[in-house]
């Protein structure tokens, strides 16, 4: 049974592919991984460095964006 290149993704990705995965820039990536934790700036999500290379688990950038979820307060009733 074959299995189409499309419905296969890969468990770690580059920082291009992470930038697409979480919808921003791969300037916005790099340099939130660059800076790490400052206020009013966008949290780094968990990185691997592999020598020079950069990769990001699929994994870890679901768990990232569920962690910085925004829920709306619900309306008084």
């Amino acid at each position: 049974m074959a299995t189409s290149p499309a419905a296969i993704l890969p468990a770690a990705l580059n920082e291009r592919e992470a930038a697409l995965f979480l919808g921003v820039s791969d300037s916005s990536l790099r340099k939130s991984r660059m800076n790490g934790e400052r206020e009013n700036h966008l949290p780094p999500p968990p990185f691997i460095k592999m020598g020079r290379r950069v990769v990001y688990l699929v994994d870890d950038l679901r768990a990232y964006l569920e962690e910085h979820r925004s829920r709306s307060p619900r309306s008084p009733t």
